[in-house]
């Protein structure tokens, strides 16, 4: 039997960029706990006694909450370094294709909400819509 197919065989040469990476610093928000937080919040100077903060000027008590709320929040969720890849953008998704994509999304969650066969048609034609975008 004699077939078209061969092996075809090449080096191409392509370089590609790298992204950089990043050190920033975030909160570990999902160390907050919604019992331990708002009981040492009810403790802390804040709420305590409020009779102490009726001569306090305005910037002192902007200052209070500004330092309160820092010494709270790095107890119950500490300040970490994490790495950040940037991610290498496409040229051809542009602003026509991103708001294509947020009406589809609209669409289907709208279709999630209801169920209404109605929003299923509408769903549908959005997303063949984005194919000939």
């Amino acid at each position: 039997m004699v077939s078209d197919h061969a092996l075809v065989r090449f080096n191409l040469h392509v370089t590609r960029e790298h992204s950089d990476t990043q050190w920033i610093t975030r909160r570990a928000w999902r160390r907050l706990s919604s019992e331990a937080f708002p009981s040492d919040l009810a403790a802390s100077a804040l709420c305590g006694d409020l009779m102490a903060l009726e001569d306090k000027s305005t910037d002192d008590l902007a200052e209070l909450y500004g330092s309160e709320l820092t010494r709270l929040l790095d107890q119950h969720c500490p300040v970490v370094k994490v790495r950040h890849k940037a991610k290498q953008l496409t040229p051809w998704f542009d602003a026509d294709c991103r708001a294509v994509r947020r009406r589809a999304r609209a669409a289907e969650s709208r279709f999630q909400r209801t169920r209404a066969e109605a929003d299923r048609a509408a769903w549908n034609k959005v997303l063949k819509h984005a194919l000939t975008v």
